[in-house]
């Protein structure tokens, strides 16, 4: 006997503000369809038990139409006799304590169970195949101190149970670290008498044994930075019973992405140095990939009268599904008066202050900045000041 368990950790609906509006509409759609491949496996291959161990939205104010497709989803998977567990991780978790997780709606209407207790471990069962389950969660704690353990002294007692099954979205100490801010779980910190930890947090696809805890990082499904280019994204299955748990990776059809290195040549035109790295990159690079062009090394005023971003990244997007142009590493050398201020664009300028302000807004105030910096990147963009 035993549990079937499909894991996945998400990211739907982020947000791009390097991509033109239909080329960012139709990157946050990958992160649906690398999501619904991993429904799609869990109905056809009849999972038990489908774990969202945080992050299953990129931000706390999802748009409407995600919500909707991602509830059709979860119908789709009761419909099948899937139950869906989930865990708040860092990006669908509100840092106001008022503030309830998006992910609480479909809780509310019983499409998932949501584990978002931040004083305690919360646990349910589940009967499958004559195999008496346990599945618990403990989010992330928004309001914990970098290093401090968000498992230390919950209160908890051992289940009834054949399996136990805990999620969490935090980084557990043994593992990489995502960031110095974090919070961590100190392995001892996990009860004894849980058999599996299904964790999220991490975006690489993880397994270690824990003395008699098998831990999983379940990875993300699509590639949300080029920091990510060369990781295998996928989903993950878990099966697991009383005596031996398995666990492998399911790879997702996630969109390749690639860096192109750039040296700033001493003299000469850069925009054209550029324009024929695209064309040599197209050769060996797929067309429906995400390219970064990161410039490196130093640049005289008169090299930079010849670079034309604008021009450079029109010409990457027609060649390649996006371009990122990245010149942040350049260093500027000569005539140059506020380097950073003159190098700013429009759009990266727009950027920067809505950033600022939507950091120390509410939700509502949220909502309302949301709409103004699209309507503000539309009007730019028409006019060109990329």
């Amino acid at each position: 006997m035993s549990v079937r368990i499909v894991g996945v950790e998400a990211h739907l609906d982020p947000y791009f503000s390097w991509l033109p509006p239909s080329r960012a509409s139709d990157r946050r759609a990958d992160f649906f369809r690398v999501f619904e491949e991993a429904v799609e496996y869990a109905v056809r291959e009849g999972a038990h038990l489908f774990l969202l161990p945080g992050d299953v939205f990129d931000r706390v104010n999802p748009r409407n139409a995600a919500l909707a497709r991602f509830a059709s989803d979860l119908v789709r998977l009761r419909e099948r006799g899937v139950r869906v567990f989930a865990v708040p991780g860092h990006h669908d978790r509100p840092k106001y304590a008022r503030d309830p997780s998006p992910l609480r709606i479909f809780h509310e209407a019983g499409l998932l169970k949501l584990f978002d207790r931040l004083d305690r471990i919360e646990g349910d069962y589940v009967e499958v195949d004559g195999l008496r389950v346990w599945v618990g969660g403990v989010g992330y704690n928004p309001y914990l101190e970098p290093g401090q353990d968000p498992m230390a002294g919950l209160p908890s007692s051992e289940p009834d149970a054949d399996l136990a099954v805990l999620m969490t979205h935090n980084t557990i100490r043994g593992f990489p670290a995502y960031s110095p801010g974090d919070p961590v779980v100190d392995p001892a910190s996990i009860p004894r008498w849980v058999d599996l930890v299904v964790a999220g947090h991490l975006h690489q696809h993880l397994v270690r044994r824990v003395g008699g805890t098998t831990i999983c990082y379940v990875g993300t499904a699509e590639r949300l930075s080029f920091a990510e280019e060369d990781q295998d994204k996928g989903f993950t299955v878990i099966e697991a019973g009383r005596d031996e748990i398995r666990v492998e990776q399911v790879r997702t059809s996630a969109r390749p992405m690639k860096t192109l290195r750039v040296p700033v040549p001493e003299e000469g035109d850069l925009t054209e140095l550029i324009l024929g790295e695209l064309e040599r990159a197209a050769q060996a690079t797929p067309r429906d990939a995400l390219v970064r062009l990161k410039l490196e090394g130093a640049m005289t005023l008169e090299v930079h009268s010849t670079y034309r971003r604008s021009e450079i990244v029109r010409a990457g997007n027609r060649i390649f599904f996006g371009v990122n142009l990245d010149d942040g590493d350049v260093e500027y050398v000569g005539s140059f008066e506020a380097p950073h201020v003159e190098l700013e664009t429009p759009l990266k300028e727009l950027e920067r202050v809505y950033r600022e302000r939507l950091s120390s807004a509410d939700e509502e105030e949220q909502a309302i900045l949301e709409e103004a910096y699209r309507r503000a990147r539309e009007a730019l963009e028409e006019a060109g000041g990329w």
